[in-house]
């Protein structure tokens, strides 16, 4: 009854020695770089880089097939770590943040009272949309549900309110946006006008209390000549402009604003 067990014991003993060799000499070293540039990253696997995660993205970074600052959401000192890891100079960060353009919300009336689910893409196909506004936010939320990183809250004003401190420039909200209301702006880009009727004047007025009448008072203000206005909406060029201040202090109904991107 002995002799069985020696042999079973001296079989296993024999497979785990192989094992073991075996797992020696096939044993591939993983790189450290990738978890130091995963490290570096925050985790949200939002794609925006065009990976699946920050997993796939690190492989890439240490692949050499994309460089250090091509995640959106990487602040510069994050890219500095990347490039330190891979023995790189570090490239600025294109860092850039979500902006809604648009200052309706409770401002703006609505046409009905909408009692369905809370969904953008359904409000605003349900008889042209809840607003009277056909362009502007319809406060449903979509863009907080895809947020990767909890950057977007519903206000009490009814537009989605986007911390500059979460965000990280994805762009899921972007392209989850039915009306194309929301845009990506970087941190030179401080001046915006919120809002993207393009009704004439006095129309925009009936339903909208700070929505874009197109008066052009802006436009005469701007020592710059930064800001245009077409089709009764007022666009202000980023290239041209020097955040004065000037046309946010003059729009009459305060359509121009100020933004916080960093």
């Amino acid at each position: 009854m002995l002799a069985p067990v020696i042999v079973m014991l001296s079989v296993g003993f024999a497979a785990g020695v192989c094992l073991a060799a075996a797992s020696r000499f096939f044993n591939v070293e993983r790189d450290w770089r990738l978890d130091a540039i995963a490290s570096c990253l925050s985790g949200a696997n939002c794609g925006a880089c065009g990976y699946p995660g920050c997993a796939s993205f690190a492989a890439a970074v240490v692949k050499g097939e994309v460089p250090v600052n091509a995640c959106p959401g990487a602040n510069a000192a994050a890219v500095e770590k990347m490039a330190a890891v891979m023995g790189t100079e570090a490239p600025a960060p294109a860092e850039k943040r979500a902006v809604v353009l648009c200052g309706g919300g409770r401002k703006a009336s609505d046409r009905y009272e909408y009692r369905g689910p809370k969904d953008c893409a359904a409000m605003s196909a349900l008889m042209g949309g809840v607003k009277n506004c056909s362009f502007g936010c319809v406060g449903g939320g979509s863009c907080a549900l895809v947020c990767p990183t909890g950057a977007i809250n519903m206000s009490e004003s009814g537009l989605p309110d986007i911390s500059a401190e979460l965000c990280i420039g994805c762009g899921l909200c972007v392209s989850e946006c039915p009306r194309c209301l929301i845009t990506l702006k970087g941190a030179d880009e401080r001046v915006s006008v919120l809002c993207s009727s393009r009704d004439k004047g006095p129309e925009t007025r009936k339903y909208c209390s700070s929505g874009c009448i197109g008066c052009g008072i802006c436009v005469k203000v701007c020592p710059e000549g930064a800001i245009a206005v077409d089709d009764f909406l007022a666009s202000i060029d980023s290239s041209l402009c020097t955040s004065c201040g000037k046309c946010v202090e003059k729009c009459p109904v305060s359509a121009i604003s100020f933004l916080k991107i960093r």
